[in-house]
């Protein structure tokens, strides 16, 4: 079997450690054979420096200063939804009705009807304010619910009049302790609670990723331009994203699945181009290279050798990763497609800046690339590259290679250990129960909860009868059955509390509905909630059905909403793993023209992400971790989390699994034996795949230590599958696999 990589694109090995080939490295005719475009671009940026950078810069500025102009669209509660619930919503809307957004005046002490009065009469004057209903009392609590004017989509922009009149009433009587809650007030505090945390989450990753990269380094410059890269593609990416959330809005997460993935693929690349260059640097200079290069100079000749090799990794690794994320479209829901374009909008930035300015940085300070140096730490890595020291790793390599198939089906059987808690995955929605306390509105929120326990939750019931005039009437269908509802959820005191409310369209409408809210005295992703919307669903509104047949029904809101996205997830999961792992291999066989390296790649992916599953499930799901991790546990993984982190954990490995498959290729393609490629390409890139792990892990890890346990999950979940990835996986399972296939591969034998 003759090799499958065109030698034309590959320099010679820079190892002196390595053994020398078994056969002759077939001749290269990389000089004489015009470069390919990604190649061409790189030394153009080198020759160019100034220009390239200038253009890189202004492009930077440009998309960033979209975001500045242009507000992110954000998606409204329609769009958000999905099943049963979001029709519900629809025959809600269709016929006019507007949930208004209501705020919840909490009054703890000992008041007086007269204050009592005072208090109602100065909410009611408020501006925005509509009307204001209560006081319901329990105990020594009072609460008020005041319903405030025009689209509760736009609420926030209203409520300021309300914050006021608030905080003017508690002054006013301060024998009382008078607080606020409700839907805008905990989000608006939500938004800026986590402003607060992505901002300190933000300098932590950056100081610990510039820590890492001077570690890695052993020289200033080196470190600094890996994490200037990586901001400037985050930047960049959330511009436009800002112009792109105008076709697709935002439901709230897009922003921080950018930073998320832009940092930590962003200062991998450019890491990945910036350390291959000074490798070749410094086996050019120490004469490594031999005379083959004599005509050009060492940066020239660096250059192309890294855009070649790591830009190329660079270029499959984004591509593979942009891919995965696409298999996000075929769920056909908001919050995915939103995810996948803004995923896909940084990798390619992050791909496009370490192609194009990385070369440009590098020949501007290519004679300060070891400078300054930082004492002591470059004596051992930068001396390490300098030097073509052998890594440490070759011990385990050596130790895999003499037994290939068992090291394969041990590491497989630790990740399928790993996986087992999986299998009794649960998946649920975030609600506002999931809040952190670290606000206000969120304290008074529980308060309101123990004082007022019917007040948990909710399902919205609409009725629809093709009755114009009727449904107000006596004796009309609608009439008649919403009381039948009424009675109904009655029998069912431990399930449902009393009909909170109930809207009808107006007498002219050619279709009439009626809307009923049912308090539900759980929590939203409670058992207790889960029960009453099923007894609901398949018990009441059936036996409604078969008494008015006139009638037609959909249950929405809420709890509602949370199980419908649940399920919708879980059934559109195998499909979307599947279209994903299908692209994956056709790319990796496209790329590679390999069935062996295609297969050995998806089959990884799989087992090490299945295996994070296990390992976040058996986290999240119980409440063993909640002190150790600070999170308090809704029973299950947010429905969005598992699939994502499959997409994104399915795209990142390739980050290393192309990079080390690329450095293997060419000492396989130079004349090394299967044993010693294996051996020789992971030895050479274990600096290089753990620094960029360590740099990824630190980005997740640091996401994770936040209090929301949407981010909290991804970030945890992240962390642990990059973790499996570069030690299971990345020293043993791979060059097991890789020496197990190796007559498959591009060997001879």
């Amino acid at each position: 079997m003759q090799p499958m990589f065109s030698t034309r694109t590959l320099p010679h090995p820079t190892t002196a450690e390595i053994p020398s080939p078994r056969r002759a490295p077939k001749p290269s005719s990389s000089l004489t054979r015009k470069p390919p475009p990604y190649v061409r671009l790189a030394t153009w940026s080198a020759d160019h420096p100034r220009w390239a950078l200038l253009v890189w810069a202004v492009l930077i500025a440009v998309t960033f200063s979209i975001s500045m102009f242009a507000d992110t669209r954000q998606a409204t509660e329609l769009e958000m939804m999905t099943g049963e619930s979001q029709r519900a919503a629809i025959l809600a809307d269709e016929a006019g009705y507007v949930a208004p957004a209501t705020e919840l005046i909490l009054i703890r002490g000992d008041a007086s009807p007269q204050t009592a009065q005072h208090i109602q009469d100065e909410l009611a004057a408020t501006p925005h304010v509509d009307a204001v209903h209560g006081p319901v009392q329990e105990g020594g609590a009072m609460l008020f619910q005041v319903e405030l004017s025009g689209d509760p989509e736009t609420a926030a922009d209203r409520v300021g009049p309300l914050a006021a009149t608030t905080e003017m009433l508690a002054d006013a009587h301060p024998q009382l302790d008078i607080s606020r809650t409700g839907d805008v007030s905990i989000t608006e505090g939500f938004q800026t609670w986590l402003g607060d945390e992505l901002d300190r989450a933000m300098i932590l990753t950056l100081v610990l990723t510039l820590i890492i990269l001077l570690v890695v380094f052993g020289a200033v410059f080196m470190a600094l331009l890996p994490v200037a890269v990586g901001a400037a593609a985050v930047l960049s990416a959330l511009g436009l994203w800002a112009t792109a959330s105008q076709l697709v809005p935002d439901q709230g997460i897009v922003p921080h699945v950018i930073a998320l993935i832009g940092l930590a693929v962003g200062i991998d690349y450019a890491l990945f181009y910036s350390r291959r260059y000074r490798e070749e640097v410094h086996a050019l200079e120490s004469g490594r290279q031999g005379e083959a290069h004599r005509d050009r100079t060492t940066a020239q000749i660096a250059t192309e050798i890294a855009a070649r090799t790591a830009g190329h990794s660079i270029l499959v690794s984004g591509t593979a990763v942009s891919l995965a994320m696409a298999g996000l479209f075929f769920l056909g829901e908001t919050i995915y497609t939103g995810i996948a374009i803004g995923a896909i909008l940084v990798v390619l930035v992050a791909m496009a800046s370490a192609v194009t300015a990385m070369p440009a940085l590098m020949r501007l300070l290519h004679r300060f690339i070891d400078r300054p140096r930082i004492p002591f730490v470059w004596r051992i890595t930068g001396r390490e590259i300098a030097d073509g020291r052998p890594n440490p790793l070759g011990r385990i390599l050596h130790r895999v290679a003499r037994r290939p198939w068992l090291a394969l089906g041990a590491t497989l059987l630790i990740l399928a250990m790993l996986a087992a808690p999986a299998v009794g995955m649960r998946l649920t929605n975030t609600t506002i129960d999931d809040f952190p306390r670290a606000f206000p509105a969120m304290t008074t929120y529980d308060e309101v909860l123990d004082a007022f326990p019917d007040n948990s939750s909710s399902v919205t019931v609409v009725l629809r009868a093709d009755e114009a005039g009727d449904a107000s009437a006596d004796g009309g269908t609608l009439t008649l059955g919403a009381g039948d509802l009424a009675e109904a959820v009655g029998a069912h005191p431990e399930l449902f509390g009393a009909v909170g409310g109930l809207w009808q369209s107006p007498a002219e409408s050619s279709a009439q509905i009626v809307v009923m809210t049912i308090p539900v005295p759980h929590e939203t992703t409670s058992p207790g909630a889960r029960d009453a919307l099923e007894t609901l669903r398949s018990d009441v509104l059936p036996d409604l059905l078969a008494a008015h047949p006139d009638i037609e029904s959909a249950v929405g809101g809420p709890i509602a909403a949370n199980v419908d996205a649940s399920a919708s997830i879980a059934q559109k999961m195998p499909w979307v793993i599947g279209i994903v792992v299908s692209l994956t291999f056709l790319f990796m066989l496209v790329t590679y023209r390999s069935f062996a390296v295609a297969g050995i790649t998806v089959v990884l992916n799989i087992a090490s992400t299945l295996a994070s599953f296990g390992i976040l499930m058996f986290i999240f799901q119980g409440s063993w971790a909640e002190d150790a991790l600070g999170f308090t546990s809704n029973g299950g993984l947010v429905s969005w989390v598992p699939l994502l982190l499959f997409v994104v954990v399915s795209g990142l490995s390739l980050d290393y699994h192309v990079l080390v498959l690329g450095r293997v290729r060419e000492f396989a393609v130079a004349g090394f034996s299967a044993r010693d490629a294996v051996i020789a390409g992971l030895s050479k890139t274990a600096g290089m795949v753990t620094a960029a792990a360590a740099i990824m892990i630190v980005v997740f890890a640091v996401f994770g230590s936040m209090s929301f346990i949407e981010l909290k999950q991804i970030g945890v979940g992240l962390a642990i599958a990059t973790l499996l990835d570069v030690t299971l996986v990345r020293v043993v399972a791979l060059p097991a696999a890789l020496l197990a296939f190796r007559r498959q591969l591009w060997w001879k034998s």
